[in-house]
């Protein structure tokens, strides 16, 4: 991941191009690992100017009742970007 993040950062946000990382996110996997992909891609992102979305398909943001399902995962994108 920070290879990847960091050869962006050199090819374009270095030189002035902004970048976007239209939607990222999880399947299949434990939750505290979820969490912890989630808040790392974000605050690398994050250091690095570049704006990252998180997706989600209903699975961790229940969109009727507005609420997260997913325990901590609202908090750790929070942490990420502070």
């Amino acid at each position: 991941m920070t290879n990847r993040i960091d050869q962006v950062t050199d090819t374009f946000v270095k030189q002035g191009v902004p970048v976007i990382v239209g939607e990222y996110g999880t399947i299949a996997s434990d939750t505290q690992s979820r969490i912890a992909f989630c808040k790392t891609l974000s605050a690398f992102c994050h250091q690095r100017g570049i704006a990252a979305f998180f997706w989600d398909n209903g699975e961790e943001y229940d969109r009727v009742r507005y609420q997260w399902r997913t325990e901590g995962l609202s908090e750790a994108l929070r942490e990420s970007i502070s």
